[in-house]
């Protein structure tokens, strides 16, 4: 590789003119596929000639190269690896801090994926960085930096392994380095005075720190639990808790903290606490923990937090960031769950509800700031529930758990709120009585669901506390206060509130502060909005917000237009369920607006997906952050859409109206391939069909795109299953013009053929390689299958059954092999597929099994798996299937020697037609739970006499919603961290969903067979039907005469 040349193009791709930035970068990515290349941005990047932007630039491009590419492809050259990888480590240690932290992700991604198997010397070479080393100077520092770094991701790989399945491995790593770094995190912090702005410094301690949590977080090793490394190393970390670093100084110091309160907190609630539900058991540390440490450091905690909330007034102030103090309550919070450990925080919990409380709770004003001058991160940072781990979250916590586990500390609680209030009431409303008040507000929300239950003991006096305490703040001078109000008062939705003026002054609370809120407060506007939603469950609420439902709606949609979030879809979705009636003129407009909304989202995150993927200098690290709220809100707009959908199922004009809207949203999926809303899609096609009972001109135009989209998937088997219901429907509803059009049978019969052969080797005795295609993925696709065979025309049907036929049994066998015994449900949905050729074609089938030798393995699979069936579908398409075999003329069946299975066939035909009423009544049951509309494609049969028995209750009658695991396996981790499964569940009919034999009376089906059977064929009906008992013959009798 040329590297003057390769510089030449990275000084290109920075001019302005465009013409020689496109041509430059053009030539980088036909560089970036020789060998050499990322050697040769080593040797620009090390460079001390180069200019620095070009450096940049070069250091983006490798890092990129090698996030990509090192673990799949081979664009990086297998011989080229080891010297990149000595190399990286070599350049990083003496390259200045941005071009450090650029190559550092790539460092990461190599040691995971090449440490130990790849790269044995990295110890050795860590060894080298860290030993050798002192704080003497910035080399020295630089060198351990990246030696300490390196180990980190050594640990890291550590995190998610057991005692059990990496001591072999990691013990030697602890005795050997362990020792070592906390030698050194000890230095840096007997001189962090010296060091204090010293970057590399800080991060050092807190990668040192983080080792300690990698290899403690799911296991505690057991050199680690011995007396004295467990001494030194809480000591150590109770020492960096201890040092007073202030809220200046830089990140690296506040997260040794953070991150040293994180440990100790795990090393108690994991290890140091006995639990019905904890893995481990090391009784000996337990006992040394809660007798030797605990109490010291909830000494060591309760100080700081009251130095901490003092603000310095004793001359002690302690800074505390918003982490740290998380951690530190959520292990306050661990001691209130044992009765010995309760004891020892108790004595402290005046500091922490009247001093701590008071200050984590209180606005700053910052969040005021926020408040007017950027209103949607306002609401995002106070309202939204974000796992930011803050000192908020933390408290709220600590005051629910306490309330649930002591609850007599419940009334004292409430007390010193009406205390506290009562005393801000009695002063003129400034802003800091305001703040008091949410202050207040925020202490009361954990322990509202305790005070709305009736059998607290101030009970009574909560209703008239929200009238006196809570509801006048409505109308406060503070915007704040004002939005906090409606958010409180949303928490008490469950309490039972027995006098109607109270109801009535909420709804005038809500209903000012969201209509006539003057200032166009967003965060009041939203909190109002989310409490109509939530006392709308409240009937005497619902009468009176009923006349203003077109000026909320009409609200709604207009502020969805400035605010980007799932909140008010959900807001206009549960209006429109409780206000159909007067809402249904709105749903268009409704659908419309979301529809566009949705649009300009889908767009933006397409536009920054391209331009990931076609700029190698784009930063990886920042694509999840620029994508995830949008992809968030977008998501829960699809959602509000399906709802909305689903609502209006006995209103097919109205359906088709909406699909206008929400079929350019699915269509905007398809074309740019956005992979995170393919099922979102799906399930809006789904429930399309599925309600209108037909596919649309509009559902017909998408299904090109839909199924193109899968099939040029890198895995079409990861979206098969989402897409399933929608495919299916398509052929349940479209059964005409599929019938009529070459096109459409070629796409599905395209995805069925794609999915058979990722897992075939054309190989019947080769084992299953599940590897490549899973079995779910198998009974998925025959699923597909066997409604696309049910569709078919007879006429059109030879020219895919033979090849569908042929994978079936194959994969049969493959599954045979592989499972033996298990696998019942995977083997019905293949064994569905041959049954259904069978209904379609029974001469082709019957002709191609016998051609390929399969007939006897199969008609004994399908006679063995008969009496196995539970679901109507199974039984029905058996029944069919068996008619069909009957139904052959007597010479072709001496033709093709299966004379010999027409008492066999009589008998399973026979008990299927016997199990069927009961498993019918039990789905009819089941539909009727779900909804109290007419099936109209589902027949009841009264059929009592043929042997359905009312009391009784068969495997058919099992309720599979009382499953503990509804996928239908038990999953769990093998030594290897691979997967494996017991199957548990049997194949059930879906409620919820038809199915193409749905219109079929079977009894009917049964009854003109039989007829012409017996009326034409005597001879085929005596060899058929001979050896039922009379009993069998009169029970079928009794079906004949009932239908």
């Amino acid at each position: 590789m040329d590297v003057e040349r390769l510089h030449e193009c990275f000084l290109g791709s920075l001019q302005a003119d465009p013409n020689i930035r496109g041509q430059s970068e053009t030539q980088l990515k036909a560089f970036s596929g020789e060998i050499g290349f990322s050697s040769a941005c080593l040797d620009i990047i090390s460079n001390g000639n180069v200019q620095p932007i070009v450096k940049t630039s070069c250091s983006i491009y490798l890092k990129n190269i090698i996030l990509k590419n090192w673990t799949v492809g081979k664009l990086i050259d297998t011989d080229e690896r080891p010297i990149i990888r000595e190399r990286l480590l070599v350049i990083i240690t003496k390259l200045d801090k941005n071009l450090r932290n650029q190559l550092l992700p790539a460092l990461s991604l190599i040691i995971k994926y090449d440490y130990p198997k790849n790269w044995p010397e990295l110890l050795n070479h860590i060894n080298d960085l860290i030993s050798n080393n002192l704080l003497e100077n910035q080399i020295s520092i630089n060198n351990l930096y990246i030696g300490i770094y390196s180990f980190t991701e050594i640990c890291r790989n550590f995190r998610w392994r057991s005692n059990q399945e990496r001591s072999s491995t990691l013990d030697p790593i602890i005795n050997n380095f362990f020792p070592i770094i906390l030698n050194i995190g000890n230095q840096i912090l007997n001189n962090y005075q010296n060091l204090i702005s010293s970057f590399e410094c800080s991060e050092i301690l807190k990668l040192i720190i983080k080792c300690y949590k990698f290899v403690t977080y799911l296991d505690f090793p057991l050199q680690l639990q011995s007396t004295q490394l467990l001494v030194d190393w809480i000591t150590f970390q109770v020492n960096v808790i201890n040092t007073n670093f202030n809220e200046d100084s830089l990140p690296g110091w506040i997260k040794s903290q953070k991150w040293c309160y994180h440990n100790l907190y795990r090393l108690f609630q994991r290890y140091g606490t006995k639990s019905l539900s904890s893995k481990f058991d090391y009784s000996e540390f337990r006992h040394t923990f809660k007798e030797n440490v605990l109490p010291n450091l909830i000494n060591v905690y309760i100080e700081n937090l009251k130095n901490w909330s003092t603000d310095g007034s004793n001359g002690n102030g302690k800074y505390l960031s918003n982490s740290n103090i998380y951690y530190l309550i959520e292990f306050l919070e661990q001691c209130l769950l044992k009765k010995d450990t309760f004891k020892l925080i108790e004595p402290h919990f005046e500091l922490i509800i009247g001093n701590v409380s008071f200050k984590i709770f209180n606005p700053t004003d910052e969040d005021l700031e926020l408040f007017e001058d950027e209103p949607e991160e306002y609401i995002h940072k106070i309202f939204d529930i974000m796992d930011e781990n803050t000192g908020e979250d933390a408290l709220h916590s600590f005051f629910f758990t306490l309330v649930e586990k002591r609850v007599d500390y419940l009334v004292p609680m409430f007390q010193f709120v009406i205390n506290k209030f009562n005393e801000l009431n009695n002063q003129t409303e400034t802003i800091e009585i305001a703040k008091g008040k949410e202050s207040l507000m925020k202490f009361l929300s954990p322990i509202s669901y305790k005070l709305s239950q009736v059998k607290n003991p101030v009970y009574n006096e909560v209703e008239p506390f929200l009238n006196n305490y809570i509801i006048p703040n409505f109308q406060s001078n503070f915007p704040f206060l004002r939005a906090r109000t409606c958010n409180l008062i949303s928490k008490f939705d469950s309490l039972d509130l027995k006098n109607f003026e109270t109801i009535n002054n909420i709804f005038n609370g809500i209903i000012n502060n969201f209509l006539n809120n003057e200032n166009n407060h967003l965060p009041i506007e939203i909190q109002s909005a989310l409490s109509i939603q939530t006392f709308i469950v409240n009937e005497e609420f619902k009468k009176l917000i009923s006349g203003y439902v077109l000026k909320l709606m009409e609200k709604l949609m207009n502020l969805s237009n400035k605010f980007d979030s799932d909140i008010l879809p959900s807001v206009m979705q549960e209006l429109v369920e409780s206000f159909p009636e007067q809402l249904e003129p709105f749903a268009e407009q409704l659908m419309e607006q979301l529809s566009l909304k949705l649009i300009t989202l889908l767009n933006s995150i397409n536009e920054i997906t391209n331009n990931v993927n076609s700029n190698e200098d784009y930063d990886y690290d920042e694509f999840e952050n620029l994508t995830s709220d949008k992809t968030s809100t977008a998501l829960g707009i699809l959602n509000t859409m399906i709802t909305i959908l689903l609502y209006f199922e006995n209103s097919t004009e109205i359906i088709d109206k909406l699909e206008i809207y929400y079929s350019k949203v699915i269509k905007i999926i398809f074309d740019n391939k956005i992979e995170d809303f393919y099922a979102e899609a799906g399930e809006l096609i789904e429930n399309t069909l599925f309600l209108t009972r037909k596919v649309s001109p509009i559902m017909w135009s998408l299904l090109n795109n839909f199924i193109n989209t899968l099939l040029n998937d890198e895995d079409i088997t990861l979206y098969l299953e989402d897409s399933l219901p929608a495919l299916k429907n398509y052929l349940i509803y479209g059964g005409e013009i599929f019938q009529n059009n070459n096109e459409i049978q070629e796409l599905f019969f395209k995805i069925i053929l794609t999915v058979f052969q990722m897992g075939d080797n054309s190989n019947e005795e080769d084992e299953f390689d599940d590897d490549i295609i899973g079995f779910s993925d198998i009974g998925n696709i025959c699923d597909l299958t066997t409604t696309f065979i049910l569709s078919l025309n007879n006429s059109v049907s030879g020219k895919y059954l033979p090849i569908i036929i042929s994978y079936s049994i194959r994969y049969l066998k493959k599954i045979d092999n592989k499972l033996n015994e298990k696998g019942i449900n995977f083997k019905i949905q293949l064994l569905n597929t041959i049954i259904s050729s069978i209904i379609i074609d029974p001469n082709t089938t019957m002709k191609k099994l016998i051609e390929d030798n399969s007939i006897e393995y199969f008609l004994t699979k399908w006679f063995n798996f008969t009496n196995n069936f539970k679901r109507v579908f199974d039984m029905k398409l058996s029944i069919l299937g068996y008619i069909s075999i009957l139904s052959i003329d007597l010479n072709s069946l001496n033709n093709m020697m299966l004379t010999n299975i027409l008492s066999t066939c009589g008998n399973n035909l026979s008990n299927l037609l016997f199990k069927i009423p009961t498993a019918i009544k039990e789905l009819e049951k089941r539909r009727e739970e779900y909804t109290d509309k007419n099936w109209e494609n589902e027949l009841t049969y009264k059929i009592n006499e043929a042997g359905d028995d009312d009391d009784g209750e068969g495997d058919e009658g099992k309720d599979f919603d009382d499953e503990e695991d509804d996928e239908g396996f038990e999953y769990s981790f093998d030594a290897n961290n691979k997967f494996s499964f017991d199957e548990i569940d049997e194949l059930v009919d879906d409620p919820y969903s038809n199915n193409s034999l749905d219109k079929i009376n079977i009894f009917e089906q049964f009854k003109s067979f039989i007829i012409n059977i017996q009326t034409n064929e005597v001879d085929k009906y005596n060899l058929t039907f001979n050896e039922l008992t009379n009993s069998d013959k009169e029970t079928l009798t009794n079906i004949l005469n009932n239908i």
